[in-house]
């Protein structure tokens, strides 16, 4: 019997197991384990002989029903009358008999009913015929037999099988493993594998005392879902991430393979020759040369059937490609991996036992450490009060695995907390309560200074200015004594520190300050940020208001607004060029509509006197309004072509502006 003697239990849902043993010669040792653990097992297996043995190899119980198992099994034992039921399948074999006081060997020959009657009613006795080397037929009672031996081997390794299998389908759910070993004398035999396990949890006590160390204990839940005990095992409890996964190697994988038909010829049957329905005869045309050849038979018909047979071995060839198996189908397993951090391991130092089914708490930590009672802040947690927290510095020199904490001070309770995995010399700050004893507000105030710096690059000015504002935390300590607090502000984007204390810690939301609250006062603590902007103006789209504005706030220098004047008088021919312009398309468009009008007029009159002197009158007008066209249409491309001359003037005077203006230095 291989004892589990050492077990390691892992964060991520997996167990390690040791069993080591004794064992003496070739030896098979049997170990069960449930059908959801085999493929972990398969896996995870390791067998040594730490004495110079071998392992011979490693049965296990086959995922098949017990019907197929038992398939090929020429035996079977009835549930009742199981002796007298096995016999008969056992006719011819050699067996070796003791009954009475002799042993006899011979061949069953089959079992017999002996009936008799007696004062106590009819009895019914079996017997068992057998044929002795010698030829004799003998009837053995079955009372009087002791035992019967199977001399073959064969029969004999049969029935303990069908036994074996049977005893194994009735424990529900578990499969055996059986190694096999060989080798010389007592040696030493060790068995390990994996198995999915629950969780260790830590769970931990704080004990917190005025002007002296405080005190943790920690404790691991550990669950034995085993149907074994765990006797004086030694126990590892280990925190990380190591790769696991799940891969079914139990369930038996067939691959489907192409099946290749036999070619076969079939064979030809005995022709049918046609009988003739026209004999010509050579003597036909010597004797009557001038008669017409009979003609061929038609060979539509022939044509027909040939055909028709072709198509018909055509289609059956056709029929046998598209009914032949694909070729071999892949599985791809796919597999994912993570990075695995460090680990960290507790051992237990004494012995433990948990039995079957049951779970235990393990003392893994009892050690002094550096922390105290403090208070944290934080707005958006609780805005009207700070938490409680222990203050606390890893100084145990183990690395505490995250769970939860009941803290005491002193021998009161005062609250409970979550712990995260803290390495060796970590600090934290673990909140357990809220202090209803200082009273907290947090007040935002804001304002915007004046532009600081300008400067002006491809037609663009910016004028950089600062947000400032700062938020002003208040507690009202009402208790008789001095309290540190922690106050968590946030990291805004973009807004950093001015004229403000240090943080003590940086988080990646929060800046984290310290201070002092005296028994019995009020304490302010000011948060003091800056955050630089820009406003950007477009100088192709200045105003005179706008540069007026620029002028009186010395954005620009005499330069840049004399520059920029010059645009402005470009921008005032440009606008009195798009009035002329307006009005001159206006006047284009009034006459193309009414020419339009004339000529509709002109397809309606007739040939009469009067028609003839309208059509004059007409024609003429048409006449003075295409001089008119001709002179608006020059003047707008003469327009057209003198705005864009004027526009490439403003761009060019705005690109050559390239100013920068500290407005602090004065």
């Amino acid at each position: 019997m291989l004892n589990i003697n050492r077990v390691i239990l892992y964060k991520h849902g997996i167990g390690y197991f040791e069993r080591a043993g004794s064992i003496e010669g070739d030896r098979a040792v049997d170990l069960f384990f449930r059908t959801s653990e085999v493929s972990d097992v398969l896996k995870s297996l390791t067998v040594i002989d730490l004495d110079g043995g071998e392992i011979a190899s490693v049965s296990y119980d086959s995922i098949k029903p017990l019907d197929e198992l038992l398939r090929d099994i020429s035996l079977s034992v009835p549930d009742d009358n199981s002796l007298l039921g096995l016999l008969p399948q056992l006719k011819g074999a050699q067996v070796e008999i003791q009954c009475g006081g002799e042993t006899l060997q011979a061949m069953i020959v089959g079992i017999d009913q002996t009936t008799s009657r007696s004062a106590d009613g009819i009895t019914t006795t079996p017997s068992i015929t057998v044929l002795t080397s010698d030829g004799q037929l003998q009837s053995l009672s079955m009372r009087e037999i002791r035992s019967i031996t199977l001399l073959e081997e064969r029969l004999r390794k049969e029935l303990e099988y069908y036994l074996t299998m049977h005893l194994s389908s009735k424990k529900k759910d578990i499969k055996k493993f059986t190694v096999f070993t060989q080798g010389q004398g007592t040696r030493r035999l060790q068995v390990s594998y994996t198995l999915p396990m629950p969780v260790w949890k830590a769970t931990y006590r704080i004990i917190l005392e005025p002007n002296r160390e405080s005190i943790i204990q920690g404790w691991a839940v550990v669950d034995n879902t085993q149907d074994e005990d765990w006797e004086n095992v030694s126990l590892s409890l280990v925190s990380g991430l190591p790769i696991s996964f799940i891969h079914d190697l139990y369930t038996a994988r067939y691959l489907p393979r192409p099946v290749v038909a036999v070619q076969e010829e079939t064979s030809l049957a005995p022709p049918m020759m046609e009988e003739p329905v026209y004999r010509q005869e050579r003597a036909t045309k010597e004797i009557y040369p001038g008669a017409a050849a009979a003609p061929a038979p038609a060979p539509a018909a022939e044509s027909y059937a040939t055909t028709g047979l072709a198509q018909e071995m055509s289609f059956g060839h056709q029929a046998k490609r598209r009914t032949a198996p694909q070729g071999i189908s892949s599985v791809n397993v796919q597999t994912r991996e993570r990075a695995v951090g460090d680990l960290f391991q507790y051992e237990i130092t004494t012995p433990v036992t948990i039995k079957r089914n049951q779970s235990a708490l393990v003392p893994i930590v009892f050690k002094k450490f550096k922390g105290r009672s403090v208070l944290l802040y934080n707005e958006q947690t609780r805005a009207r009060n700070p938490l409680t927290c222990v203050e606390m510095e890893n100084t145990t020199e183990l690395t505490l695995e995250g769970g939860p904490v009941t803290v005491l001070e002193g021998d009161t309770y005062v609250g409970e907390a979550m712990l995260q995995t803290m390495k060796p010399e970590e600090k934290r700050l673990v909140p357990y309560s809220v202090e209803l004893g200082v009273v907290a507000e947090a007040k935002m105030e804001s304002r915007q200074e004046r532009t600081h710096f300008v400067k002006i690059v491809n037609g663009t000015l910016e004028a950089c200015y600062l947000d400032v504002r700062q938020k002003v935390y208040v507690f009202n300590n009402k208790v008789k004594a001095e309290r540190t607090v922690y106050i968590e502000h946030p990291r805004d984007l973009g807004w950093e520190l001015t004229s403000t204390p240090e943080p003590v810690e940086t988080t990646p939301t929060y800046y984290r300050f310290k201070a002092k609250l005296e028994p019995d006062s009020t304490a302010r603590f000011t948060v003091h940020e800056k955050q630089e902007r820009s406003h950007y103006y477009q100088l192709r789209n200045i105003t005179s208001d706008e540069l007026e504005f620029y002028i009186g706030q010395r954005y620009v220098n005499r330069q840049a607004a004399e520059t920029l004047q010059k645009v402005l008088e470009l921008k005032q021919q440009i606008n009195d060029l798009d009035l002329d312009l307006g009005r001159a398309e206006v006047e284009s468009r009034d006459i193309e509509t009414d020419q339009k009008r004339i000529r509709e007029n002109l397809q309606s009159l007739k040939e009469g006197r009067g028609e003839q002197e309208l059509r004059t009158r007409l024609v003429e007008k048409l006449l003075s309004q295409e001089e008119r066209l001709e002179q608006l249409q020059k003047s707008i491309s003469l327009q057209r072509a003198e705005r864009i001359t004027l526009h490439e003037k403003i761009n060019s005077l705005i690109a050559d502006i390239r100013m920068e203006i500290n407005l602090n230095q004065d």
